[in-house]
Formats: C-alpha cells, sequence, structure tokens
C-alpha cells in the first residue's frame, strides 16, 4: 500500500516537472549565446567593412580620374597623381586598415584605366570565434571619351621657329628647331584625342600653318577672282600663267576651270592667297565673310620691275638673268636666317604648306603637321592665322573647302559638338624687310595687281592706295603695321568668342602675353610656354580638356 503511494506520488511529479516551462528560457540563452553573439558581431564587422569599401571607392575614382588628367604623362607621374588624390581622399589610418599600393593600368591607346586597391581591417567581434581580420578591395575603370569636337591649330611657321629650341640660335639641327618641338606637342594632342583609332566619332580637326599670308590650297582655286582662275589653267599664249615659271607647282585640278570641255591644271599657283582690304582700316580682312571669286592670288613678284634694281636683292626671278625658280626642302637647307638660303625663289615664295580643312583621319592629320616647315620671309602675322582659323570652323564656309565633308564646319548651336582653336606663336606681330631696303617684304596686304602687267588695269587691287607703286605696304615702319596686326588679331579673337568658339592661346619663348591671353577664353585659357617642355605640357593639357572622363565601372 504503501510502495503503490510512493510510486502514484513519484508519477505525479514527473508529469508537473514535464509541464513546468520556468526557467528554459535562461537555459536556452545560455545555450545560444555563443552562435547569437557571432552573428551580431558579424553585421557589425561587415557594416565596417562596407564603410570602409565605400571609402576606398570614393578615392580610387578621385584617383582614377586624376590618373586620366595626365595619362600621357611619363608614367611616374601618372602614378604620384593618382597616389596624391587617393591619399587627399583616403586619410592614413582610417579605420586602422592597411591598405595595399595602387594597381594601375592602361589599354593601349590609354582609353581605358584600370585601378586597384586591397585595404585590410582588424575585426572587433567576430575575432572570438576566430576571424581577427578582415579584407575588402576596390576596383575602378575610368574611360577617355571626347564630347563631338571641331579643333583648329594655329600655327606659327615662321622664320623664327628654325631657331634652336635650347640655345634660340639659328643653325641647329632640324629635329631640335622650335618647328621640331611643335609637331612634337601638335602630335602628342592628336594622340590624346584619337588614340590608337584612326577616327573617332563626331571628332575632326584642321591645321592652318601662318606666317604673314596662308595657303588655302590650289584646289580652292575657286576662291580666286574669275581672271585670276582662267590665268592660272592657262599654260600658253598671250595670257599665259604669272606663276608658269613654278614648274614644281603644276597641279592637275580633275575639273574643267576655263569652260573648254577638259579638266585643267594649275599651272605654278601653290595656293597662297592676298587679303580681301586693307591693313591700315580695312573690315573683310575680321570677318568670316565666305568668298564670292573676291580673292587674288598671292604672287611674289619680282619687284626689279616697276619699283628698283635693289629689289633684286629681294626675289629676282624674272628679268633678263632671273634666279633660278625654286623652294628649297627644308632637308637641305644650310642657313635657315636666309630668304634664298632657306626660302628659295620665285612667285610663291614664303608660300606655307597648305591649310588642312576638318578632317577625321588621324594620319591625314598627321601628315599634315609633319609636313610643317619654317618660312623666313615676311614676318609674323597673327591676325592672319586667325581668321582663317575662323574661316575653317565658320558654318558660313560649309561645303566650300575642297576635299573636306560637305557638311563640315557644323551650326555654331550643334548639340553636343564643340568649337575650338588652338592658336600658337613664338613671337610678336612684325613685318620686316630680308632683302636690305626700306620697303617690307610681300606679303598677303601687298598688291601684285599693281604692276604693269596689262590684264590688271581693272583687277582687284589694281588702284590699291595703302600699298606703294611695287603693290607693297606703302610705309616703313614696322611698330605701325604691329599695331594694325595686333588690333584687327584681337577683333577676330573676339568675334569668334562671340560665337562661342572656345579658344586657347599659347605663347612659346616670347611675344605680346597681355594681346594672347586677352584673346583666350579665359585665363586659363592662356599658356605661356618659354620652354619645349611647357610647350608640350600645354598642349597635352589642352588635349585632355578637350576629353571627358568619366568613371566607366
Amino acid at each position: 500500500m504503501q510502495t503503490s503511494s510512493l510510486h502514484v506520488s513519484l508519477k505525479r511529479s514527473l508529469k508537473r516537472l514535464a509541464r513546468d516551462t520556468r526557467g528554459v528560457t535562461a537555459v536556452l540563452l545560455a545555450l545560444l549565446a555563443i552562435p547569437i553573439f557571432g552573428a551580431i558581431g558579424l553585421s557589425i564587422d561587415l557594416g565596417r567593412a562596407y564603410v570602409l569599401k565605400s571609402k576606398l571607392a570614393t578615392a580610387l575614382d578621385s584617383a582614377g580620374l586624376a590618373a586620366g588628367r595626365v595619362i600621357f604623362a611619363e608614367d611616374a607621374v601618372v602614378l604620384a597623381d593618382a597616389q596624391k588624390y587617393f591619399d587627399a581622399n583616403f586619410t592614413s589610418g582610417y579605420m586602422d586598415a592597411s591598405v595595399s599600393a595602387l594597381e594601375i593600368t592602361w589599354d593601349e591607346g590609354k582609353e581605358n584605366i584600370e585601378l586597384n586597391v586591397h585595404a585590410t581591417f582588424n575585426t572587433t567581434f567576430i575575432s572570438v570565434v576566430g576571424f581577427k581580420d578582415m579584407a575588402v578591395g576596390a576596383r575602378t575603370v575610368i574611360n577617355r571619351v571626347n564630347r563631338g569636337l571641331e579643333l583648329i591649330m594655329v600655327l606659327d611657321n615662321t622664320g623664327s621657329m628654325a631657331r634652336d629650341s635650347d640655345s634660340n640660335s639659328y643653325g641647329g639641327a632640324l629635329a631640335n628647331q622650335r618647328m621640331g618641338s611643335l609637331r612634337d606637342a601638335a602630335t602628342d594632342l592628336v594622340d590624346i584625342l584619337y588614340g590608337a583609332n584612326e577616327t573617332q566619332k563626331n571628332l575632326w580637326i584642321g591645321i592652318v600653318p601662318y606666317v604673314t599670308q596662308v595657303n588655302v590650297g590650289f584646289a580652292n582655286i575657286g576662291f580666286l577672282d574669275r581672271n585670276e582662275q582662267i590665268n592660272i589653267v592657262t599654260p600658253s599664249g598671250g595670257s599665259l600663267s604669272e606663276f608658269v615659271a613654278d614648274t614644281s607647282q603644276f597641279n592637275a585640278l580633275g575639273w574643267d576651270v576655263d569652260s573648254d570641255g577638259s579638266n585643267d591644271t594649275s599651272y605654278g599657283w601653290k595656293g597662297c592667297v592676298e587679303m580681301r582690304d586693307n591693313l591700315d582700316g580695312g573690315t573683310i580682312d575680321t570677318t568670316d565673310s565666305p568668298p564670292t571669286e573676291d580673292f587674288m592670288p598671292y604672287l611674289y613678284h619680282d619687284g626689279h620691275r616697276n619699283f628698283s634694281s635693289s629689289r633684286d636683292k629681294d626675289n629676282d626671278w624674272n628679268d633678263s638673268s632671273p634666279r633660278t625658280v625654286e623652294e628649297i626642302p627644308a632637308a637641305s637647307v644650310a642657313t635657315w636666317n636666309s630668304f634664298y638660303g632657306s626660302v628659295g625663289t620665285g612667285p610663291n615664295a614664303g608660300c606655307p604648306t597648305a591649310i588642312l580643312p576638318l578632317t577625321a583621319e588621324k594620319s591625314t592629320i598627321q601628315a599634315s603637321i609633319d609636313a610643317m616647315r619654317p618660312w623666313y620671309s615676311g614676318g609674323t602675322m597673327g591676325n592672319i592665322g586667325m581668321v582663317w582659323g575662323w574661316r575653317t570652323l565658320s558654318p558660313r564656309w560649309r561645303g566650300l573647302w575642297a576635299g573636306s565633308d560637305p557638311t563640315l564646319p557644323k551650326d555654331y548651336n550643334e548639340p553636343l559638338i564643340d568649337k575650338a582653336v588652338i592658336m600658337m606663336t613664338d613671337g610678336e606681330n612684325t613685318i620686316f624687310s630680308h632683302g636690305g631696303t626700306n620697303y617690307f617684304d610681300y606679303n598677303s596686304y601687298s598688291r601684285h595687281a599693281k604692276n604693269t602687267w596689262g590684264r590688271h588695269v581693272s583687277s582687284p587691287g589694281a588702284t590699291d592706295t595703302w600699298t606703294n607703286p611695287d603693290g607693297r605696304l606703302r610705309y616703313n615702319s614696322s611698330s605701325y603695321y604691329r599695331n594694325k596686326v595686333d588690333a584687327k588679331f584681337s577683333q577676330v579673337c573676339e568675334s569668334m568668342k562671340a560665337e562661342g568658339i572656345i579658344i586657347y592661346t599659347i605663347k612659346f619663348k616670347s611675344g605680346n602675353e597681355s594681346l594672347y591671353r586677352n584673346c583666350a577664353t579665359s585665363s586659363a585659357h592662356f599658356f605661356n610656354s618659354p620652354t619645349t617642355a611647357s610647350l608640350k605640357e600645354a598642349f597635352r593639357t589642352i588635349g585632355q580638356e578637350l576629353s571627358n572622363l568619366r568613371v566607366k565601372e
């Protein structure tokens, strides 16, 4: 009986115990404490990792954009700039993280720049479960892209560009001339904009070499007065081309100019033109007014014919005992600061390399840069180069340039298309005479029509009052004409900026700093470049500004 009661009592106690849940939570918490603490710690440390990774990514993007802006500099410069911007955005000791060195790579054309970095930090909570540290990484890719761009480089090809870039004396090696430095710098800019590609979408570049005249190219004979066109394509007879003595410039045109039913040849005219107005106070010479068969060809005639025998010291090629008509190749020049020794003799004397209108192909642009050379004749007229730079960008000249895309230049307000000019000079505007007389060399403000050749009686310029009987500028004051040229230069600059054209100016070695600074779109668009290194840096900076950098990945 007693045993049975004890058994019943024990059974009832066990049932009550089974139903009693008091204290279970504490037991369970005790059992789960370690994994719960680990999970909370993991979430905190993962949050810290996310913050660290975000900070790394921001700093890396900044470093990548900095690298992109100097990507065509020396590798050490690229790495240093990237590191500087990374350090500025990621403070040393942040979260006590240990940060790896930046890894920077780029493709052949330097159009895609990849940066990587890694960091390790000590964990705070999950170290209790054996994870003492955690590593994170960041990666960014910077892509260099171009907006639509029409770019004209207006480049000084005057005689002083034959000076040695280091010693500033004449007679140095051709490769070390100022011209060699300019060609290298312009090439760098083209490489920046094109990379390894032959073309880029909506990118066109043109080149305007200038002296005291420019060469529009013989294929643009249609710019000329109609009578002059007929004369130039006439190889014999009474209306024989005035240029026919220069047989090196016989160029087939491929179309009928004189309406005789056969394709014509330009007999001797290289392509230089006179300005359509006078230097003393004309106006059309500072505008983008398109041609209406109203240009006269530049013809450096033998000054002896009408003016003075002393002009035979100048360009003696068309009398009873003329010199040989020739243009001396740059590679054959022995004395660069000599007209006869470096330029040559003949009707095209001092006419520089032809303008390259807006062109899409990199190889064609590069060939035009490579063809440039110094021309020791006449001086420097920046206004001439600048106004022709405008004419190669102005939509008023659309479809007029032979060999260029007939849809170019685009309208000023074309969406996503910029228009820009780089104007470079190595000295002040000036006019001089190399022939030992008081009258200046023939230039684009001279009037070859004022000689006695009868067919010019009614031609433009035949009765010009701003030149002497020889057709050259009437005064012998270089300062007087410098002021005129400077004023016209400034007027052209203001007119171009009013159309929204971006103007960069570069003063290499010497020149009128205030004139070129005021011409530029802003003071930041002006570059004073007294050395070869600073000239290259100026062109690189401009190229990088004209390229847009964006974070691709």
